[in-house]
């Protein structure tokens, strides 16, 4: 496996593990990182300990983010 797919699998797990459930926004964003190449490529260059690797274990869980995946931006 590539870095690029093992990166890719890393968000997939997240979406579907860590998020799914828990927050629409993160499960989705994990989603589409993982089929992404530029996102891939910018987040194999993120520092260690990022991207979030657990919507449940840190200080802030990502339910607190859900609220925002529903709302529709004004113009």
């Amino acid at each position: 496996m590539t870095g690029a797919a093992a990166l890719a699998a890393r968000f997939r797990r997240f979406a579907a593990r860590e998020c799914a459930g828990v927050s629409p926004l993160y499960e989705a964003l994990g989603r589409a990182i993982a089929e992404d190449d530029r996102l891939l490529a910018l987040a194999a260059g993120a520092r260690p300990g990022q991207p979030a690797t657990s919507c449940r274990g840190s200080r802030q869980p990502c339910r607190g983010t859900a609220r925002f995946a529903s709302t529709t931006p004004s113009p």
